[in-house]
């Protein structure tokens, strides 16, 4: 039975900065990390739901394709249910630095 302490799983203990682990994930950094605006400037942050006003359900940081303004995120929620617009999720570079997106949303109106 004393086995299964063996196995990573069990025997590994996450050291966090701050005994809570909150700081641990950064949306910044990940998202650089996969190459919005390090690989691409067709993708932006954008801080439209920084007080989470714009969509409850979605995060402080949106990226979004560059071409579209905050302005008309606005208008673009209007259609969508719980202002769930069109988000990045993930990017994927091939070798010869196209890349495909995977965006979430919800269904419009």
């Amino acid at each position: 039975m004393a086995k299964y302490k063996n196995y990573f799983a069990f025997s590994y203990k996450q050291q966090f900065p701050d005994e809570t682990g909150w700081q641990v994930y950064d949306c910044k950094k990940e998202y650089e990390r996969i190459g919005v605006t390090t690989k691409t400037n067709d993708w932006r942050f954008s801080s439209i739901n920084q007080d989470f006003k714009f969509c409850d359900t979605y995060p402080k940081l949106l990226v979004v394709p560059s071409c579209v303004k905050d302005e008309e995120l606005k208008q673009i929620a209007e259609f969508r249910s719980k202002h769930r617009i069109p988000v990045l999720s993930w990017l994927k570079f091939d070798n010869r630095k196209n890349h495909v997106a995977l965006m979430r949303s919800s269904q419009p109106l």
